[in-house]
């Protein structure tokens, strides 16, 4: 669980079968708010370490996929009296940014709690279910996992930036 501090209390009895993962501060402004590399480190071991991924709609989806975990997605509201239920179904069916991963066949989408308890089974003893639909979320989220991203970011804003300001002089004043 990925948690700024509230359930910790509450997962305390499940020992080493369940760890809270303590998130950034949410009391600190969104731009304050970062990892440093033991938190880094962390959230990279969640992942290698763990057997299924339960999340909602999240970027998480495609973290789990870099590591071949299944991924279960609720698509239902999981708070009391599901009052956002619409609005989860809407994000993962018509929401551009996670319809196609929702859609991809690596994630299993499910309705509610007695459902993903299944589901979360069925992954237990069956973790190659949906493997290449997880890759597909990988080539099309990310489509390098060479360590060379930054470079090739970089070195596209310098040819912006030298493309631009041969094209247009006055921009390269800015």
């Amino acid at each position: 669980l990925h948690d700024n501090g509230t359930l910790t209390k509450q997962f305390e009895g499940f020992g080493p079968a369940v760890v809270v993962q303590r998130s950034a501060d949410t009391s600190a402004a969104l731009n304050a708010r970062t990892q440093d590399e033991v938190q880094i480190v962390e959230w990279v071991n969640t992942f290698r370490h763990s057997d299924v991924v339960v999340n909602l709609a999240s970027t998480v989806t495609v973290d789990a996929s870099i590591f071949d975990r299944p991924v279960v997605n609720l698509d239902f509201d999981p708070a009391p009296g599901g009052q956002h239920d619409r609005l989860v179904k809407d994000v993962n069916h018509l929401w551009s940014h996670f319809s196609p991963i929702a859609a991809s066949g690596g994630v299993w989408l499910v309705d509610g709690f007695p459902e993903m308890l299944r589901v979360v089974r069925t992954y237990l003893e069956r973790p190659e279910l949906h493997r290449e639909g997880r890759k597909w979320i990988v080539r099309h989220v990310c489509e390098f996992l060479d360590g060379h991203c930054g470079e090739r970011m970089a070195a596209a804003m310098l040819d912006f930036l030298e493309n631009t300001s041969a094209a247009s002089p006055e921009w390269s004043r800015r």
